[in-house]
């Protein structure tokens, strides 16, 4: 992993900018630690929004396919643009999947996970923490989320899995902030909803 080094010796990472500046010189080893650095948040967002996990590794694949060959184009001067970019690419590639296997008729998994090793309460909470639903776990979250309307479950899982600000999933989206917050709100309501 490549990293600069402050006066101290300390190695701290490498912002977003310095790497894609150094992939477009050519040095693959900055595009492997932007890899490294964004493969799990964005794995974690696509199974949780497509509900199957060789599904959203296939995305995730398209995904980086799509992020190299538009790296020219894409514009690297505001901090955290990278993120809202490749999340907005994941989110794009997921959304033709599923309106392509709604034509399709081809059944989507409800968001359980699609191993049964994993179908365990222990497996279920590693995977799926509370998310502030009157601060306790519950066990059929997973399906609950599952059964929102697909622009719901895009601005929950981006707040909560991806860890995003509700401007920065704005820009995912490409809607304004007061629609991500309406969303959100009606994504509480009805998760609070199935709860009771």
């Amino acid at each position: 992993m490549t990293q600069s080094q402050t006066d101290n010796s300390v190695p701290v990472p490498t912002d977003d900018q310095a790497l894609l500046a150094r992939l477009r010189r050519g040095e693959l080893e900055a595009g492997q630690e932007l890899m490294e650095r964004y493969h799990q948040p964005l794995m974690r967002y696509l199974q949780r929004l497509i509900g199957n996990e060789s599904i959203a590794a296939d995305l995730l694949q398209r995904t980086w396919a799509d992020i190299l060959d538009n790296l020219t184009r894409f514009d690297a001067r505001l901090i955290g643009a990278f993120k809202v970019w490749i999340f907005r690419i994941a989110t794009n590639k997921a959304s033709d999947y599923l309106h392509g296997a709604s034509r399709d008729q081809t059944p989507i998994n409800d968001g359980q996970p699609s191993d049964p090793a994993q179908s365990t309460d222990q497996a279920q909470s590693a995977r799926w923490p509370a998310i502030g639903l009157d601060g306790v776990y519950d066990s059929q979250l997973p399906a609950a989320i599952g059964h929102l309307p697909q622009i719901c479950k895009q601005v929950l899982l981006l707040r909560y899995y991806a860890k995003m600000k509700f401007v920065e999933i704005a820009d995912v989206l490409g809607c304004s902030l007061d629609t991500v917050l309406q969303r959100m709100f009606y994504a509480l309501q009805k998760l609070g909803q199935m709860k009771d």
